[in-house]
């Protein structure tokens, strides 16, 4: 029976389950044996051991995990600053207090979920003050997703409302579009997801364009709720495109002929239409 209970967050419950599928055994052996004066022996059976799995230990598993966006060179940035920034959510030290050395899930321990608001004082402080924060400080200072930005907003025609619903759309869609092939961890695409809906998209639309966000926005975004998002699905197919083609390339290599030849003519087919698509955009054609 659990003697202690302790609320506990979305982000810290979907880092525990990911935590449940990872061999956590395997890196304490393997730290057991780097460091062994972390893990003194017990002179006798009443002097206490240490009694968490070390918090060390899950931060190097997340920054493992982390990895993954180093393979999008345009949207990674962004997506591991917003990660960054769910993750001072949660709690580490009570991460660590929930997993014992032996047994990995310790019985006198207890978590239940909470959507409390309370801030706990073991939490890290964040670099960025909210999503839609993180979001345009990646952005201002990372060139090429700059630019995919004003590429975008050429669809927009200076407006911010339609900029926030494309953005929006397009942000969704690309998330789970890129999960796969950057081989994503369910527990980061699931805080990318809550990051995501956090955004403010009117201010991001809005700095996009050079603008001031507008008052009133959801009674402006209510009356063209209906309006096709052309920009943001041109933009979304290009990357589908683009996808396809890289992993028709990199298949396409490894094949015999006359499958071969067949694999590389639909890499160059997806190229070219991801570069009519991006010309599509650049001109403005969407509406």
């Amino acid at each position: 029976m659990s003697k202690h209970a302790h609320g506990a967050n979305s982000e810290m419950l979907l880092l525990l389950a990911w935590l449940s599928m990872l061999d956590l055994q395997k890196q304490l052996r393997q730290d057991q044996r780097e460091q062994p004066w972390k893990y003194p022996d017990r002179e006798s059976w009443n002097q206490p051991r240490q009694p968490v799995f070390p918090e060390e230990l899950v931060h190097g598993q997340i920054a493992l995990a982390l990895g993954c966006f180093k393979r999008d060179p345009i949207y990674g940035p962004l997506f591991e600053a917003l990660v960054a920034h769910r993750l001072t959510y949660i709690d580490f030290p009570r991460v660590a207090w929930a997993l014992e050395l032996a047994g990995l899930a310790n019985p006198i321990c207890a978590l239940f979920f909470s959507d409390s608001s309370e801030y706990s004082e073991h939490q890290q402080k964040s670099e960025y003050s909210d999503e839609t924060d993180a979001f345009w400080r990646v952005a201002s200072s990372h060139p090429p997703l700059h630019d995919r930005l004003h590429r975008l907003s050429q669809t927009w025609n200076a407006g911010v409302c339609r900029g926030a619903r494309e953005l929006q759309s397009f942000f969704g869609w690309y998330l789970e579009l890129a999960a796969r092939p950057l081989q994503v961890p369910f527990f980061l695409v699931e805080l990318l997801r809550i990051s995501l809906r956090n955004v403010d998209w009117h201010v991001i639309a809005a700095n996009t364009l050079g603008e001031q966000p507008s008052t009133g926005k959801e009674g402006c975004c209510s009356m063209r709720k209906q309006e096709r998002q052309a920009g943001a699905a041109a933009e979304y197919l290009g990357e589908v495109f683009r996808v396809t083609g890289d992993e028709a390339l990199d298949v396409g290599q490894q094949l015999p002929e006359p499958e071969r030849t067949q694999a590389l003519f639909l890499a160059d087919l997806c190229r070219e239409t991801t570069k009519a698509l991006r010309l599509f955009l650049i001109n403005g054609e969407a509406h």
